[in-house]
C-alpha cells in the first residue's frame, strides 16, 4: 500500500490533463511510464 500512495502525484497529473488539456513533456511521460513500470514490478514480486 504505501508504494501506491507513493504514486498520488499521478492523480495530480491526470487531473492536470483532464482539467487544463496540459500535455506530457517527453521525459515527463518517460518518467511516469518508469514508476508505473516500477510498482508493476514490486508487486509481482
Amino acid at each position: 500500500m504505501a508504494v501506491l500512495g507513493a504514486l498520488h502525484p499521478l492523480v495530480t497529473i491526470g487531473l492536470a490533463r483532464l482539467v487544463l488539456d496540459e500535455r506530457l513533456q517527453r521525459r515527463q511521460r518517460l518518467g511516469v511510464t518508469l514508476a508505473v513500470g516500477g510498482v508493476l514490478a514490486i508487486t509481482a514480486a
